[in-house]
Formats: C-alpha cells, structure tokens, sequence
C-alpha cells in the first residue's frame, strides 16, 4: 500500500494536545484526544460537539471518517467523534 501524504496541525491555543496516534500494533485507526478544558457529561439521549483541536488537509479526491460506532464503549452509548 503507498502511504498517503496527511498533514495535521494544532489550531491555535491546543499546543499541548497530542497528535493523533495509533495506540497499539494492531489498531485500525488512530486515537484523537479531545479539545476540552474540563470534562463534558452527556445525560442519556443528549449529544455533543467535541472538538478535536485540529487541522487536517487531505489530497484531492480523499476524505476522512471520524465517527466510528463499533463494539467498544462508543458503540453501545451511540458516542463518536467529528474532526
């Protein structure tokens, strides 16, 4: 497979946030920690917007997908992640 050229940056203000990362040698995509200051509680059947503190530019004719509502934990509470 030919690796894909993505260039991720920090907004301002997120200099600390870590980059995406896998976090293990068989994940099938990469960790994203969130742009919050202070812990955000979801009461059953709410949503919410949780920023990501990041930039992403992709080539021509590629798009990525954040929300992934698979077995673990965000699967069975209906959580996922935009970028």
């Amino acid at each position: 497979m030919t690796p894909l050229p993505v260039a991720v940056s920090r907004l301002p203000g997120n200099d600390d946030l870590p980059l995406p990362a896998y976090e293990s040698d068989r994940a099938a995509g990469m960790d994203l920690a969130a742009a919050i200051a202070r812990p955000v509680v979801l009461e059953p059947g709410r949503r919410a917007v949780i920023p990501t503190g990041l930039a992403v530019a992709l080539p021509d004719g590629f798009e990525a997908q954040c929300l992934w509502l698979g077995l673990g934990l965000g699967g069975r509470l209906w959580l996922g992640l935009g970028l």
